[in-house]
């Protein structure tokens, strides 16, 4: 779903739209993750591929994703949440 400014995704209803998604998703390996960012969360960690980091902190930084988790950290929410 694109966002108030018409650029970008955003999160409505607590799930990000999977057509927004889809182009980041089919970059992304780990099931776990892929079924997360459906639901506006991810996760980061050490051993996580580069392009599946890439798309978690793009998401997040678009505001598609409302809370990424990185490694040895506590969960960042965004600043809309």
């Amino acid at each position: 779903m694109r966002d108030r400014k018409g650029g970008g995704l955003s999160a409505a209803g607590g799930q990000v739209a999977e057509a927004d998604l889809a182009p980041y998703l089919e970059r992304v390996r780990d099931g776990a993750l892929r079924h997360a960012l459906e639901y506006g969360v991810a996760f980061l960690h050490e051993t996580q591929a580069p392009a599946e980091q890439e798309v978690v902190n793009t998401l997040f930084a678009s505001g598609a994703i409302q809370a990424r988790a990185p490694p040895h950290h506590p969960i960042i929410p965004s600043a809309d949440m």
